[in-house]
């Protein structure tokens, strides 16, 4: 079992190629921000993140978010420890397009849950705009 560490810096985001600045509020809603899914980067696991990608004309760069960059969002406990990699895990965190939700009590298991609602958030939003 692995500790966490903290590397949270801001709740800003900028684009890698237009330079636009997303919020939380802005990566979580927009339209114009597609969501892929969530995974680790590196053989180290001990930081996830959110891939996103910047669905606008002239743009349509792909970028990562650290997940632990939205823990003010998440409405539930967050454990300090990460199981990835221990037997107990059920791997979900490995594939980028995984997005099943993570029932094991682990730190990255609740920014699965998050991703869920997010999606859902997104679909509602792209059923509504034309």
């Amino acid at each position: 079992m692995k500790q966490r560490r903290n590397t949270v810096k801001s709740n800003t985001h900028c684009c890698p190629c237009c330079k636009e600045e997303f919020d939380l509020e802005k990566l979580i809603h927009s339209p114009e921000i597609e969501l892929i899914g969530m995974s680790f980067i590196g053989e180290e696991a001990d930081s996830a993140y959110y891939f996103f990608q910047h669905d606008k004309p002239d743009c349509g760069s792909s970028f990562v978010v650290s997940v632990d960059k939205f823990h003010s969002k998440i409405e539930e406990y967050v454990p300090d420890h990460n199981l990835s990699g221990c037997d107990c895990c059920d791997r979900h965190c490995l594939t980028i397009t995984d997005v099943r939700t993570c029932k094991q009590e682990c730190h990255f298991a609740p920014y699965r849950r998050f991703l869920e609602k997010m999606i859902e958030w997104k679909s509602s939003i792209k059923e509504v705009t034309p």
